[in-house]
């Protein structure tokens, strides 16, 4: 999103006094080398500002000690763009008078950059500007007044940083994994905290006594309780601290207050409205929290990873929980209450001790993901005006044995119940919209309830199938040999997959998309892929153990991740002439594929795309040659094949000869008529001459001559 939108450079110049005007300038950084002017010299890349003075986006040279210059093409500088020195081979730099804004990631990733020397210029550094830097002692100089989130994340040296009487606003995990930072002194300027600035670091409650100084005329920021407060909110506490109990009076607990803490028990006060993201992320010891009446929203991943967490009481009045909010917790029931509104995607995803939840009765979507990977999930039942189930919401429940689609539901997004473990379901006819497969791999699903006149879907020949769209949805039944019927033009995700009982299948040749995971797990032998599907998609047969012979037809462009891998029987497959993409693992561990044609065709493969001792013979002509031969394969070029022909050919080709022998023979028998009237004709000609000879007298030798 920063590359995309990026970024507000905020340039400040002075005429008449010491104050400066801020002149805002978008960027796109993505394109900076396309909108960029390389300097005279050809050091630097840099682009005009709209007030005339350039920001610096790109270096070009090779220097470690660098000493930015201050004017470029006779143009002042005012800016470091983002993304200018990222990666650079840095130890030190200094950054001249004039430049007012540092940009985001500006530095990002300078591994060995120990030093940096900033101008009194300087009132805004942005996100991620020097992360993942070497530094070792930081001194803000007086005049700036914004560090943007992240900024001096990742600098595992820093020990030291001086920030100025100036500094007006710090954004969440500014000094994140500074783990020898040795102390902070925040001045009484300073009264925007955007959440804890120093997440993942161990602050221990000696930090808060001794190394945390806040200026005494600090109008807002005040330490209480090991807690680092800014009016009404809790910024951070300390990490070492087992028993917690929120000051009365406070209405947020910020961004990442407590990330990663040690904390087993925590009070919160009433009054308490907001729980903001990250907030209790990462507290592995957390058992027990009391969640105050008058709570009205939990951010994202506010108590991810509480994994001691094994039961909570969601108050009345609450409106929302964000994303991920009680992902991978120890919670084994759940009720959410009447008054929620909204709840954001994975919000009580992997749970995996989660077996019984009440959902409010008003609730009209359930989001993606919502309970994935819940596998001990036995017991839910779905609100009465559920209009929308969305993706994954219900995916990899292996024990929800039972469910019921209350009428009023509109959509079931792609697998959403996913490897689910019920062997019945109804269908209410309000369903109208499958996106996907939601069923994929629902290998105990025997039953589906249906009304005759469904909209949508039927059950034909043991299998449920999308009539509208012509999809096979899932096969029903458990027999050994399977006939898709014609008319079906996809085998949807995961539509086969895992029914190893299957041995023998035969696709329709009206057939055009096999899914994701369609034939995973199953026992066929030999498949035929009809002529007119242009993709196998990735795992379509992963784990045929059995399979030993595919017929791929000409039409085939691409062999999808994983297609065939670990089909550990598969020795017989020619790849068609069509094909241009092979994509990675798509033969792996088919250790009985001794031996693989690469046509000229393909353009496209990935490494590991078929096992190190396959020999590989390379069609002459093909643009993968210096590919492979820098992926290290082995291969033989081998002159282009022609293929042979498909049965199906074969009998054309036979009924053309036939049509054309025929046609040829009637010709013939044409010219043979035609002959027999000429010889006819000539016949009774040559008749009357001679009839008309004998009736003529001798002429005289006078009149001869």
């Amino acid at each position: 999103m920063k590359r995309m939108l990026c970024v507000l450079l905020t340039l400040l110049l002075c005429a008449a006094s010491a104050q400066a005007d801020a002149v805002l300038d978008t960027v796109d950084y993505d394109n900076a080398a396309e909108i960029s002017t390389k300097s005279q010299d050809g050091l630097y890349l840099y682009v005009v500002l709209e007030d005339g003075t350039a920001g610096i986006t790109g270096y070009l040279g090779d220097e470690t000690a660098l000493v930015i210059p201050s004017v470029v093409d006779d143009l002042p500088v005012t800016a470091i763009g983002a993304y200018a020195f990222e990666y650079a081979a840095l130890t030190s730099v200094v950054i001249p008078e004039g430049v007012t804004v540092i940009d985001c990631e500006a530095f990002a990733a300078a591994s060995a950059l120990k030093e940096i020397t900033l101008p009194s210029t300087l009132r805004e550094i942005g996100e991620e500007a020097f992360i993942g830097c070497a530094l070792e002692k930081v001194t803000l100089s007086e005049g700036v007044e914004t560090l943007g989130e992240r900024a001096f994340a990742g600098c595992w040296n820093l020990k030291t940083i001086t920030l100025p009487n100036t500094l007006r606003r710090m954004g969440y995990g500014v000094f994140a994994d500074c783990d020898e930072l040795w102390g902070l002194a925040l001045p009484a300027s300073l009264t925007e905290i955007d959440g804890n600035p120093i997440p993942a670091i161990p602050l221990s409650q000696h930090f808060f006594a001794n190394s945390l100084r806040i200026a005494p005329n600090n109008p807002v920021l005040r330490i209480e309780n090991q807690m680092l407060l800014a009016g009404d909110t809790v910024i951070c506490a300390a990490r070492d601290a087992r028993d917690v109990t929120v000051p009365e009076g406070i209405t947020t607990i910020g961004r990442g207050a407590f990330y990663s803490a040690q904390v087993e028990r925590v009070t919160l006060p009433e009054g308490l409205t907001n729980i903001q993201k990250e907030a209790f992320n990462g507290c592995f010891a957390l058992r027990s929290v009391s969640l105050p009446e008058s709570l009205q929203s939990i951010g994202d991943s506010a108590f991810d990873w509480c994994r001691s967490l094994t039961e909570i009481t969601l108050p009345e009045g609450l409106r929302t929980i964000g994303c991920h909010a009680f992902e991978s917790t120890g919670l084994t029931a759940l009720k959410l209450p009447e008054s929620l509104e909204e709840v954001g995607h994975g919000a009580f995803l992997s749970n995996e001790k989660l077996q019984e939840v009440t959902l409010p009765k008003n609730l009209r979507v359930i989001p993606i993901d919502m309970f994935y990977g819940c596998s001990e999930l036995e017991k839910v039942v779905l609100p009465e005006k559920l209009e929308r189930l969305e993706a994954s919401a219900f995916a990899f429940c292996e024990a929800l044995t039972e469910i019921d689609l209350p009428e009023g539901v509109q959509f079931l997004g792609r697998n959403a119940f996913e490897r689910c473990g019920f062997a019945s379901i109804c269908i209410p006819d309000s369903v109208t919209e499958i996106e996907g497969n939601p069923f994929k791999n629902c290998k105990a699903l025997r039953t589906v309830e249906l009304s005759p006149n469904h909209p949508l879907l039927t059950v034909q020949d043991g299998m449920l199938i999308d009539h509208v769209h012509q999809r096979v949805l899932r096969r029903l039944t458990t027999g050994a040999v399977c006939i898709v019927p014609e008319g079906i033009k996809e085998i949807a995700d995961g539509a086969f997959g895992r029914i190893p009982e299957l041995t023998e299948i035969t696709l329709p040749g009206s057939l055009e998309k096999i899914g994701e995971a369609a034939f995973i797990y199953c026992g066929m032998r030999e498949i035929t892929i009809p002529k007119g599907v242009a993709e196998i998609a990735r795992m379509a047969f992963y784990h045929c153990d059995q399979l030993e012979t595919v017929h791929l037809q000409e039409g085939l462009r691409g062999i999808g991740w994983d297609a065939f891998s670990e089909c550990a029987s598969l020795s017989d497959i020619r790849l068609p002439n069509t094909l241009e993409r092979i994509e990675l693992r798509a033969f792996a561990h088919c250790t009985s594929l001794k031996q693989l044609t690469i046509p000229a065709s393909v353009t496209t493969m990935y490494a590991g795309f078929v096992d190190a001792d396959t020999v590989l013979l390379v069609e002459r002509g093909s643009t993968m040659e210096t590919w492979l031969q820098e992926e290290g394969y082995q291969y033989t070029l081998v002159e282009v094949e022609c293929p042979a022909p498909s049965p199906e050919r074969r009998k054309i080709a036979m009924s053309e000869a036939e049509q054309q022998t025929n046609e040829t023979l009637k010709r013939i028998q044409t010219v043979q008529e035609l002959y027999g009237c000429l010889s006819a004709a000539l016949t009774m000609e040559e008749a009357r001459e001679e009839r008309a000879e004998a009736l003529t007298p001798p002429s005289s030798p006078s009149a001869s001559r």
